[in-house]
């Protein structure tokens, strides 16, 4: 008493036999849909790791220019800070040798007598864009007194 709806063993095997072809199908059916996913899934990767390689490069040429830009700038600092001191102060001391590195002034100066040493000095000082960092002491040189002072320039002035 296995089958009570008392139907042919044929239609039921017909039955069996396309309901088996049907799930074979489908499973074929998915399996390429799965294939398929894979391969876009293995396509944006690719596409994601060359974008990402592409935004690092950027973000290196970008550092790049930014580190040049800074050297451009002390370059123009230097160069400004030479103008600034020669409109300035230059055409009052007697320079025999300048040396200016990013913001900073060293200078040689010769005077004639020793009583202009502390004129040239409060001169400096009274200037207030720059600021006395080294000051070396005042040496005869046949007819000329010299000394080295090392200035800094004032960023607020």
């Amino acid at each position: 008493m296995e089958n009570l709806n008392f139907l042919p063993k044929w239609y039921i095997k017909k039955k069996i036999n396309l309901y088996n072809k049907k799930l074979k199908l489908f499973i074929i059916i998915v399996f390429l849909i799965n294939i398929f996913l894979c391969c876009v899934l293995i396509k944006n990767i690719n596409n994601l790791n060359y974008l990402n390689k592409q935004i690092k490069k950027q973000f290196e040429i970008n550092d790049n220019l930014k580190n040049k830009k800074e050297n451009n700038n002390k370059k123009t600092t230097a160069i400004n800070n030479f103008e600034n001191f020669y409109n300035g102060m230059y055409k009052n001391l007697n320079c025999k040798r300048i040396f200016i590195k990013d913001d900073s002034i060293e200078l040689e100066i010769y005077l004639k007598n020793k009583e202009d040493y502390i004129g040239v000095i409060q001169y400096i000082e009274l200037n207030k864009k720059y600021k006395i960092l080294n000051l070396t002491a005042l040496t005869k040189e046949e007819e000329y007194f010299k000394f080295n002072i090392l200035l800094g320039v004032n960023e607020h002035v």
